[in-house]
C-alpha cells in the first residue's frame, strides 16, 4: 500500500509525496481535480474565501517540475538560436555552392553563346557569298539564254 502525505518535506505545495511500502522511494504527483477541490473545501474551513481563492490561484494544475522558469527560457531560447543559426550557416552555404555553380554554368553559356556568334557569322559570310554567286549564275543563265529566248520568239512570231 502507499502513503500519501500533502506537502511534505521536499515536495512543493500542492503536490502529493507518494511513497512506496518499503518507503525507499518518493515520487510526487499532481493532484486530481477532485483532490484540489477537497482541498478548497478544507482550507475554505480555516481561511476567509478571498485568501483560499488567492491560495489555490497560485497552485499550478501541473507538476510543479513541468512548469518553465525564466531561466529554462533563457536556456531554451539560447539552444534554438544555436540550432537556427547552425541551420542557417547550412543553408548559406548550400546556396553559396549553387550560386558558384550557377555562375559556372553562366560561364559555359557566354561560351556557348560566343561560340554561336562565330557561327553566325560564318552562315552571314556563306550566304552572302551564296546571294553573290546565285545572283551571277542568273546574270550568266540571262545573258545564256537570251538569244535562245529571241529565237523562239522570232520563230513563232515570223
Amino acid at each position: 500500500m502507499f502513503s500519501c502525505t500533502f506537502g511534505g518535506v521536499g515536495s512543493p505545495l500542492g503536490l502529493w509525496a507518494v511513497r512506496s511500502p518499503t518507503g525507499e522511494r518518493e515520487q510526487t504527483v499532481t493532484p486530481t481535480e477532485t483532490e484540489r477541490h477537497e482541498l478548497w473545501k478544507g482550507l475554505g474551513e480555516v481561511l476567509p474565501e478571498a485568501q483560499v481563492r488567492t491560495l489555490m490561484d497560485s497552485l499550478p494544475p501541473v507538476d510543479w517540475s513541468e512548469l518553465a522558469t525564466k531561466t529554462d527560457l533563457v536556456a531554451l531560447e539560447e539552444r534554438l538560436d544555436l540550432k537556427s543559426d547552425a541551420r542557417f550557416a547550412k543553408i548559406d552555404s548550400r546556396f553559396t555552392e549553387t550560386n558558384a555553380k550557377f555562375e559556372g554554368v553562366d560561364a559555359k553559356f557566354e561560351g556557348v553563346n560566343a561560340k554561336f556568334e562565330g557561327v553566325h557569322g560564318k552562315f552571314e559570310r556563306v550566304e552572302g557569298r551564296i546571294d553573290k554567286r546565285v545572283a551571277q549564275l542568273l546574270v550568266g543563265m540571262a545573258v545564256l539564254l537570251t538569244p535562245v529566248y529571241l529565237a523562239l520568239f522570232a520563230g513563232f512570231g515570223g
